[in-house]
């Protein structure tokens, strides 16, 4: 268990973040743009964190980020996440505060490990276009987030 959740929404040009304790309380919710992202890691979010953000095509540059300042990074698969993809009300701060609680609780479908852990390429090799866009075989089909299959 860790002492601080981070659930994130990124979008192209903003992100909206929860900030939650181990004990579900969010300590703070706000929208920021994302080239004020990093100052908000340094000056809000203790080392102690575990973040979970969409796997959503801008997610490489806050991956990076995140990395370099929390404890551990997830990316959640958001078409696998049910509590997300199958909401009535959906917007960033209900987006975000679920992303939070599912990584309290243990319960997202996390992206990476997929990844990393059979073999294939971790998180950073995604960074490529053309790996993602050359790794679909059939015209139509969407490509894995590994680059395979």
């Amino acid at each position: 268990m860790y002492p601080f959740y981070l659930g994130i929404d990124v979008h192209l040009k903003r992100t909206y973040v929860v900030l939650m304790d181990n004990m579900g309380h969010i300590i703070d919710e706000r929208r920021l743009p994302n080239d004020e992202f990093e100052q908000y890691l340094k000056d809000e979010v203790s080392h102690n964190t575990y973040a979970v953000l969409e796997a959503t095509r801008n997610w490489p540059f806050m991956y990076d980020m995140l990395e370099d300042h929390v404890e551990r990074v997830e990316l959640a698969h958001p078409k696998e996440l049910k509590a997300i993809a199958s909401a009535v009300l959906k917007d960033d701060p209900i987006d975000s505060r679920t992303l939070a609680h599912l990584a309290r609780l243990n319960r997202q479908r996390r992206t990476n490990r997929l990844c990393g852990s059979e073999g294939g390429p971790g998180p950073a090799a995604l960074h490529s276009p053309s790996r993602v866009a050359s790794s679909s075989t059939n015209p139509g089909e969407e490509p894995h987030p590994c680059g395979s299959g």
